[in-house]
Order: structure tokens, then sequence, then C-alpha cells
């Protein structure tokens, strides 16, 4: 175990640096807590991801402890699904990095934001994968909580039928079990983590009550959102889109895409319903999933992908409120309402709140200092 030899210090720009044995080529992307290089092994060539800390972030021991979390979360779960983390530490000028594998692809974002929307075929294969990498997750214990588009990636793998494998990424927020996390990340009650157009209700709501209910929820919504077009509650702000995923319906997918069959549209729904306990587990999803892939006949699920959503419905802005037919009426109970106007008030005054950030290969990167590394992860 080691903790790290000294404060953070300004660094300049880090391409042509080297950390341990791999030399950063280029910047692959950067937000506001850290960048993503790509590095090569100057002895054998091999390519990796490193993940490094800004100095701003890395004073923060909060930030710190959740991104050495990701190593060790990440590394907990042996499945070809989970991007491999094989080395963390500190460099030079006391930054928290991260050495994982090299990714040759493109995220889910960016693969929606060239085609907006797959055909059922492509997101039943994508779902079944991203399902089969969950479940290894909660198996070990393991809440991803901040599954999305940017988060997942897209890599050819020609040993797959599907010629690409789908990858989780970013198990910076993840919620660990206490056995594989000796130094854990104490979660505040009223903090927000994670990002809300993908967020369970009852993660909004208090960290404590996230489950491996909550990893369904999100997928729920990734898969809505790759059928539709668009995601199932669209709003103009933070807590508008927190209170549309406690209180409303979601808009039903065979008014928005007559197309999908009726089997797909009833697993999605039932991914999001509001009530953890009404969900099915992530080895339901994928057992549904592949008897899915089974049942329905390759001619019915081509016609399929060859139609398109309505222009009317993929014109609508992810940035404001959808129209009124797609703002279901129906609540919950009082309850609920009430659950809502307490998130609405809560978030009013909450200055603690997480965004996401974006980047040619996306990853959100949290660090910090003087933190123990995970255990068989340090030089």
């Amino acid at each position: 175990m080691m903790t790290n030899p000294s404060l953070p210090r300004p660094t300049p720009s880090m391409v042509g640096q080297t950390i341990g044995h791999y030399r950063l080529v280029r910047k692959l992307g950067e937000g506001g807590m850290g960048m993503v290089f790509e590095a090569v092994h100057d002895n054998v060539g091999g390519r990796a991801a490193i993940k490094v800390l800004r100095p701003e972030a890395a004073g923060q021991p909060e930030i710190v402890a959740r991104f050495f979390n990701e190593a060790r979360a990440a590394n907990s779960i042996q499945h070809p699904g989970i991007v491999h983390i094989f080395d963390c530490g500190f460099t030079e000028n006391g930054l928290g990095y991260l050495i994982m594998e090299f990714l040759a692809g493109e995220s889910l974002r960016q693969r929606l934001e060239r085609v907006q929307r797959l055909g059922v075929a492509e997101v039943l294969q994508l779902g079944r994968q991203l399902a089969s990498a969950l479940h290894a997750a909660h198996e070990q214990r393991v809440i991803h909580r901040d599954l999305k588009p940017d988060n997942i990636m897209l890599v050819p793998d020609p040993e797959l039928a599907a010629g690409e494998r789908a990858k989780v990424l970013d198990f910076g927020i993840a919620k660990v079990a206490e056995e594989l996390n000796a130094q854990s990340v104490r979660t505040q009650s009223n903090l927000i983590l994670g990002t809300p157009l993908y967020m369970a209700p009852e993660q909004s709501r208090d960290a404590r009550h996230v489950s491996d209910k909550s990893d369904v929820y999100s997928l729920g919504v990734i898969l809505f959102q790759l059928l539709a077009g668009r995601p199932p509650f669209i709003g103009e702000g933070l807590g508008e889109l927190v209170v549309m995923h406690a209180l409303n319906a979601p808009p039903r997918l065979s008014e928005l895409v007559p197309s999908i069959p009726p089997a797909v549209a009833k697993l999605v729904h039932g991914m999001l319903e509001k009530l953890p306990d009404a969900r099915p587990s992530m080895n339901e999803v994928h057992d549904l999933i592949q008897k899915l892939m089974n049942d329905t006949s390759s001619a019915e699920i081509t016609a399929q992908t060859e139609r398109s959503v309505s222009p009317a419905i993929l014109a609508a802005p992810v940035t404001h409120s959808p129209p009124d037919r797609f703002r279901p009426a129906r609540t919950l109970s009082r309850r609920w309402v009430a659950v809502g106007i307490g998130l609405v008030m809560g978030l009013a005054v909450s200055a603690t709140i997480l965004h996401p950030w974006r980047s040619a290969n996306p990853v959100h990167v949290f660090a910090q200092r003087d933190i123990q590394l995970p255990s068989g992860l340090h030089k």
C-alpha cells in the first residue's frame, strides 16, 4: 500500500511525459476533474489509456477516494464487458492516475450522435451484452450508479456474431461491498451521485437507497433511448428531470415507434418501474433479452429496423420539455407527490452535485490525495 507522497503541483501539457513505462502520446479527452491520454509502452509498444487527475481535483479527499474506488470496483469483476484497470498510483507531481486497457472504438453517445436511434436487433444485442456485464458486477455486489451512453464503449470484436463488444466504463462512483472496500467512500444521504437523465427515482431521493435495481432502471432508460431516438424524460433542468423520473409515467414505446415488438416494449417499461421491487433483476433482463432474440424472427426484426421514427418525435429537442402528449398525467400517489416537492426543495439548496462531462473518449475522472491504493494495484 502507498499514499500520495506530496501535494499535487500544477503541470504543463502532459503529452510526451512518461508515467511508469508508458509515454503519453495524445489527449483523448478531459473534464473538470481530469484528463485521459493514449499512452504507448516504451519497451513492448502496447497501448493503454491513462486517466490523470487535475491538481485542483487532486486536493479533494472525496474525489480522490472515488478515483481509486474505480480501480477497486472494476477489478473485482471478471467479465470481458468491463474495462480492465491494471495499475494505479501517483505521478512525480503527486497526481493520481489509473492505467487501463485502451479501447479502439466509439462511445455509445457518439454512435447515437451519428445515427440517433438503433434497430431492434442491434438494441437487443447491445442490451444482452450490457446486462451480462452488469449482472457480473452485481454478483460481486458492485453497483455502477452512473450508467449512460458516455460510459459505454463499442469496440470491434470479431469473435462475436455482432462484430463488436460493449464495454462498461467509469466505476468511479460505484457502490462497492464493504469487504471489497476497506477504505470505503462515505456517501452523504443528501449527495446526488450520477447523471439525472438516466438516474433511478430512488437514487436521486437518497443515495443509501441505491441497489442493483437502480442499474436496471438506468439501463432501461438507455434501451428506451436507443429504440425511440430520445430518452423517456426530457426536462429543462435537474429538478424537473428528477421529479419526472419520480412521478411521471414514461411515454409508451408503442406510441413513439409502433413497429417495436410488444414484448420488447414490455421489457423496457418493466425496467422503468418506479418501485425497485417491481423491476426485474439484471440477470432476468439478460435472460429475457436472450429469449426475445431467440423468439423474434430475423425477417421481422429486419423489417422493423428499416422503418424510421416519426420526424416530429425525432425533432423534439433534448434540452426542452417534451410536448404535452409525452407527459402522461398519471401519478403514483400523494406520497410520491410529497417526495417530488421535497426533491425540488432539496435540490434548490444543495451545493454539491456532480455534473457529467464529455470527451472524445468519454470517461469521468475522480481522484484525491493522501489515500491508500487498492491492494494488488499499486507498484
